[in-house]
């Protein structure tokens, strides 16, 4: 699972979830601080990757456009997103394509 870190979430994120095999990067480790959503999720569609965001305007731009790539993960706030987004990810394997990774962090 590919998975790309927006700025509503500290840069130990990516971090943790490496070190937990998984293949994440934040948007600051590509250089992308301050970058529009618009520009995060076209970012994520150019690298295969899966936001992982607290920013709930991702899930009214990924209805907008009517596409399924990339799976926008909100929740209510960064602190408890970040504890749920370590624990989801870390329930699927590194390789996995599971659709369920696309399913809001709030469940």
């Amino acid at each position: 699972m590919k998975l790309l870190i927006d700025e509503s979430f500290q840069q130990d994120l990516a971090r943790i979830l490496r070190e937990a095999g998984h293949d994440a990067v934040h948007l600051i480790d590509l250089g992308r601080s301050g970058a529009t959503d618009e520009d995060v999720l076209a970012q994520a569609r150019a690298d295969g990757r899966i936001v992982v965001t607290a920013d709930t305007d991702f899930g009214t731009l990924l209805a907008l456009t009517a596409r399924p790539d990339p799976a926008s993960c909100c929740s209510a706030g960064p602190a408890r997103a970040q504890r749920t987004a370590h624990k989801r990810c870390s329930t699927f394997s590194p390789s996995s394509t599971n659709s369920s990774a696309a399913e809001p962090l709030s469940r």
